[in-house]
């Protein structure tokens, strides 16, 4: 398959993704943007959008890793100030399992935050705690005490 081909295959399941998009799951949101993310996807904003616009209306159903992971994917994929109610709605999922974080979780959310150029408060101060917690206690498997 050649460049052209892929390029015109990754267009048509974004237009084709982004019409589903309002069906998906949590779950399925946060895998179909790890993937968009994982495969270079960064010319299909319309499904991007439609993920991020589904994010928001399902993020009380996100599995708590799925958090970092779904930030680490919007800001692998570009995503720049996102809409702030998604950041919201997505960070106050968080917070109450940062603390339960892997070290890799916690730098992958601070790093999505700041690559996105954006904030959530309440997450980057226990991610930050907790990342301290890790450094100095350098034992992999342990928990912040936040």
């Amino acid at each position: 398959m050649g460049h052209e081909d892929k390029v015109s295959l990754v267009g048509a399941l974004s237009s084709h993704g982004a019409l589903h998009a309002p069906k998906f799951t949590a779950k399925a949101v946060a895998n179909t943007v790890w993937a968009l993310a994982k495969i270079g996807v960064l010319d299909a904003q319309r499904f991007i959008d439609a993920l991020s616009h589904r994010a928001k209306e399902t993020a009380h159903a996100f599995e708590p890793p799925d958090v970092p992971k779904t930030l680490w994917s919007l800001a692998t994929i570009g995503v720049k100030s996102p809409e702030r109610k998604l950041i919201e709605v997505l960070g106050n999922r968080a917070v109450p399992y940062a603390k339960n974080f892997s070290s890799r979780e916690v730098s992958d959310t601070l790093w999505a935050l700041a690559a996105m150029g954006t904030m959530h408060l309440p997450l980057v101060q226990v991610g930050l705690l907790c990342a301290v917690f890790k450094c100095e206690s350098c034992a992999p498997a342990t928990r912040c005490p936040v």
